[in-house]
């Protein structure tokens, strides 16, 4: 498995709030390296939290938001949660409505980077919305069992379809959980 990952078969799926609660998106940063990462859905994220107010983010982790001035008009909307311990990592991700997980398309780093973040996400039945780096499109069937996002344009179409249809967020979570269940699951 990518990192080590265990995926249990028997754990629950994502908790579904009501839509009254307003949509929260979930960024989970490890550490500070991802500054450059969380830049590619800054501009499609600020064109969404300007126009649909009951968007929420919730960044977990390690990420300077100062270096985004953009978002800095939502802070009333953005919930900054600390690290965690990889054990309570998945109840994080299961409190929120959609997984981002950005990345630099075309820097060989990030094109190393396995497809964690969409299995932690699917794990929890959390529709993610993924870069398109070679182990993300090998992983995410686009559109069934999350979003691939290769230009701001298209992490502004998934978001703005997720976050408008909570059937369409709840049938792709499904469809990932089974998926991640199927290829990674003991």
């Amino acid at each position: 498995l990518p990192n080590g990952l265990e995926v249990d078969a028997r754990a629950p799926g994502a908790r579904f709030r009501p839509e009254a609660s307003g949509i929260r998106l979930g960024y989970f940063s490890g550490t500070p390296t991802h500054q450059r990462d969380f830049a590619v859905v800054v501009p499609a994220l600020g064109r969404l939290l300007a126009e649909v107010a009951a968007v929420r983010l919730r960044v977990l982790g390690a990420l300077d938001l100062g270096e985004f001035p953009e978002l800095a008009r939502f802070a009333d909307r953005i919930e900054r949660r600390p690290l965690v311990r990889w054990e309570a990592l998945r109840d994080e991700i299961a409190a929120v409505d959609v997984c981002l997980a950005p990345l630099e398309i075309g820097n060989p780093f990030c094109e190393a980077k396995s497809e964690l973040k969409w299995i932690e996400a699917a794990a929890a039945g959390v529709p993610a919305i993924a870069s398109a780096t070679a182990p993300f499109r090998a992983a995410i069937s686009d559109g069934e069992t999350g979003f691939l996002a290769a230009n701001e344009a298209a992490w502004y179409a998934a978001l703005r379809r997720l976050v408008q249809d909570a059937a369409l967020r709840r049938r792709v979570g499904e469809a990932a959980r089974r998926a991640v269940r199927e290829r990674y699951a003991p």
